[in-house]
């Protein structure tokens, strides 16, 4: 069983935060974060519109959501994971979560001769220049965990 199954279940089964088990939350109860349903809600910093797939949902700094497709199979990434995403910047070479007509992506960075490109893993994607489309596309923080149920 991957690592990431084993600490889904823990966080479960001890009903605290999966980042609070990494180190990456100081927060580690669920109970004490504002959680809201999948659908058209708002991000705080953008204003954008995004729709997370089902079981998604927003705490503060910290978002999940369900991946639609296997464009990011490549990194391991398959359609119905469900991947924990944290709001801001992400470095080049990571995987960002992208919303883009009110849907969300996981593409992975790439800084070429200082333009930032977005592309998925799979074999034959396209790269998408950022800074031409950023009025569409908005980035909305680094994936930081992927969980997966068990088969």
């Amino acid at each position: 069983m991957p690592k990431q199954d084993k600490l889904y279940l823990l966080s479960r089964a001890l009903r605290v935060e999966v980042l609070w088990l990494m180190g990456l939350s100081e927060q580690m109860n669920a109970e004490n974060k504002k959680s809201s349903n999948t659908g058209n809600d708002k991000l705080e910093e953008t204003g954008e519109s995004y729709h997370g797939g089902e079981g998604g949902q927003q705490r503060g700094r910290v978002m999940e959501f369900t991946v639609e497709d296997n464009d990011m199979a490549c990194s391991g990434i398959l359609k119905g994971d469900r991947v924990s995403i944290e709001k801001g910047p992400v470095e080049p070479g990571g995987i960002a979560a992208v919303s883009e007509r009110g849907t969300i992506y996981l593409r992975r960075v790439y800084s070429v001769g200082g333009q930032i490109f977005l592309k998925a893993d799979c074999p034959g994607a396209v790269s998408v220049p950022y800074e031409k489309n950023h009025k569409k596309i908005k980035i909305i923080g680094k994936a930081v965990q992927c969980c997966r149920d068990i088969r």
